[in-house]
């Protein structure tokens, strides 16, 4: 019966994960999932680790992407189980990392972060398919020491603190403690900044309409606005700015901003038959970039989330999905450069590198620790 009611448990929270993104934005939720899923994996075999992972993956995705059914229908279920793949990839490393001696502590705790960070980096940024939806660090919005370490980073330090207190008993406290005063510090630091004069900016949202409803739209805008942006499928040229999907991965907006980029402007397009829950968690990929760079962003969405994005990755206007009409405002500009955009960004590399070099020098050199049977008295 016990071991029913921790299947349950899994079950429920791998769905209750889905509720810490948009639209719902549950954060605790995510931390609370994911310690279910390594306290569930403590002491259990690699194969079941990897069966654990790999159906906490299909009930999170599917509960949390379920528009993907209404765009591709039934093969959305293969989609579904190629990203459970990732967390089953998870559960196997961490189980595998105890039955070769990795048992307990800090040692143990470290190791499930970087199994974490490493297998959740490949599916975002590596895999062909490049998945960035649904990672843990997104769903921490509003993102502390996300300009340092980014969001991968903000993930690998929650899943530490978190398998810190499930395997290093009392001395986990320290991570909470040590995490506490690092996020202090680091909206301390963020909010030394370097600006210029503001840019008045204004995003029309509107999809398949005529050049004069956009035109007409433009007109909404105040007096003296400076940059007014169009969706992206208005304009059949090539436009040297972040379109759309580009500001999904982490490296695009970066290295703009490393060139030079002081903010961004970014036509976007979210076709109207798509639901609106997609709309709205692509909308807050777009404000982790902003975040991550501490650089200010106006996106016209074809049919939505358009928004204005200040440096800290907060949306301060924004409009609807499947509404047309125009959003104005202001923007900062800035010069200054995040440890993250600088160095920080090879947070996930440097995860994804420890743990392949760990896990490969348990499989050489460490032998599989084996029950021993019970010792057998003799009358």
């Amino acid at each position: 019966m016990e071991h029913v009611n921790r299947i349950l448990l899994l079950m429920v929270s791998a769905v209750a994960y889905a509720f810490a993104f948009p639209p719902f934005g549950w954060w605790p939720l995510a931390l609370l999932s994911v310690g279910v899923l390594a306290g569930f994996l403590h002491k259990a075999r690699p194969l079941h680790g990897l069966i654990a992972g790999f159906w906490w993956g299909m009930l999170a995705f599917g509960s949390g992407l379920p528009w993907i059914y209404e765009i591709f229908g039934p093969f959305s279920i293969l989609l579904w189980g190629l990203l459970a793949v990732f967390p089953a990839m998870f559960g196997w490393l961490v189980c595998l990392a105890q039955q070769r001696g990795v048992k307990t502590g800090w040692p143990l705790a470290l190791f499930t972060a970087l199994a974490w960070t490493g297998t959740e980096f490949i599916r975002c940024e590596l895999m062909p398919l490049k998945f960035p939806w649904m990672n843990l660090g997104l769903a921490l919005e509003p993102w502390p020491m996300v300009s340092w370490v980014g969001v991968y980073g903000l993930g690998f330090l929650s899943i530490l603190t978190l398998s810190a207190f499930i395997f290093a008993g009392r001395t986990g406290g320290a991570a909470f403690v040590l995490m506490l005063i690092i996020l202090i510090d680091a909206q301390v630091v963020s909010d030394r900044i370097h600006s210029h004069p503001d840019v008045t900016v204004a995003a029309i949202q509107a999809e398949g309409a005529a050049t004069d409803t956009y035109i007409a739209l433009a007109n909404q805008a105040p007096a003296g606005t400076q940059i007014i942006v169009w969706p992206e499928n208005t304009i059949p040229i090539d436009v040297r700015t972040p379109i759309c999907f580009d500001c999904d991965f982490q490296d695009v907006v970066r290295k703009m901003t490393l060139a030079g980029a002081e903010f961004f402007a970014v036509p976007s397009m979210d076709a109207a038959g798509w639901p609106a829950r997609q709309h709205i968690q692509h909308a807050q990929l777009f404000r982790v970039r902003a975040a991550e760079n501490q650089r200010s962003m106006v996106v016209a969405a074809s049919s939505g989330v358009s928004q204005i994005i200040d440096t800290k990755g907060t949306a301060i206007l924004s409009l609807a999905p499947m509404k047309s009409g125009t959003i104005s405002g202001s923007i900062e500009r800035r010069n200054d450069l995040t440890f993250y955009t600088r160095t920080g960004w090879l947070t996930p590399w440097l995860a994804l590198a420890l743990l392949l070099i760990w896990t490969t020098w348990l499989l050489a050199f460490s032998k599989p620790k084996m029950p021993q049977p019970p010792d057998v008295r003799k009358d």
